[in-house]
């Protein structure tokens, strides 16, 4: 399966994954890079009114995120989709 297919058929089981992380420029390169292969691409960036920096990566949609608002560790999380809330 080519690496794209893959990242297409993980991100219809998860809806995001966040990642904390310390050093932003370091960590954006780091991931650009690394996800790159697999068709992950940065979408956009944003910068919150405190100055905290967040990387949206995806394909045709958004499913990666790394921020520097909080240590690392501390609130990274998993979003799996489902059909319903139940």
């Amino acid at each position: 399966m080519e690496p794209a297919a893959v990242a297409r058929v993980i991100t219809r089981m998860i809806d995001h994954i966040g990642l904390n992380i310390s050093d932003f420029a370091r960590s954006r390169a780091f991931y650009e890079a690394a996800l790159a292969p697999l068709g992950i691409r940065t979408v956009r960036t944003e910068t919150n009114t405190l100055g905290n920096q967040a990387l949206l990566m995806g394909d045709d949609e958004i499913f990666f995120v790394i921020a520097d608002g909080e240590q690392p560790g501390e609130g990274s999380h998993v979003a799996f989709r489902a059909k319903t809330a139940a």
